[in-house]
């Protein structure tokens, strides 16, 4: 049981640390795009909203600002999971008479617990969105990834 919880806790860090630099990213993205000086006061899904419209709006459909809003649809989609991590516990279910197995429940709605291999997947998914993410940004606006993170 340990072990699964230790690997509940890595899951959950890798998703959270992705979506934290993710919203690093949409607040660069809206000083340089939008220039609102409310961004702060956004949630994430708010900012990617504007984002993706700011995008679908823009004269400019390069290969990579397409690119740029399908990445930005996935974030937002990945952003429920995000969210159902971030606002709720995980608890113990029983699976028959004896196991019990750490599922992630929404406690606002009755929808399917999180099981531990949704949670990687989704984790693993966070991860490569970033990093496609921070590239196509990095390509389009010709800003240094590095400038991206600071």
């Amino acid at each position: 049981m340990s072990e699964e919880y230790s690997d509940w806790e890595l899951h959950t860090g890798r998703l959270i640390v992705s979506f934290g630099d993710i919203e690093l990213l949409t607040y660069k993205l809206f000083d340089s795009w939008i220039k609102d000086k409310k961004a702060r006061r956004y949630t994430l899904g708010d900012r990617l909203d504007k984002l993706i419209g700011c995008v679908e709006s823009a004269p400019d459909q390069s290969g990579e600002l397409v690119e740029i809003k399908t990445l930005l649809k996935d974030v937002k989609e990945l952003n429920e999971i995000r969210n159902l991590v971030a606002h709720n516990p995980t608890i113990l279910k029983n699976f028959d008479d004896i196991n019990l197995k750490p599922l992630l429940t929404d406690l606002r709605e009755e929808k399917e617990p999180l099981s531990l291999e949704q949670l990687h997947e989704h984790a693993n998914k966070a991860l490569s969105l970033k990093a496609k993410l921070f590239i196509k940004v990095s390509q389009y606006t010709k800003i240094g990834i590095d400038q991206l993170f600071s």
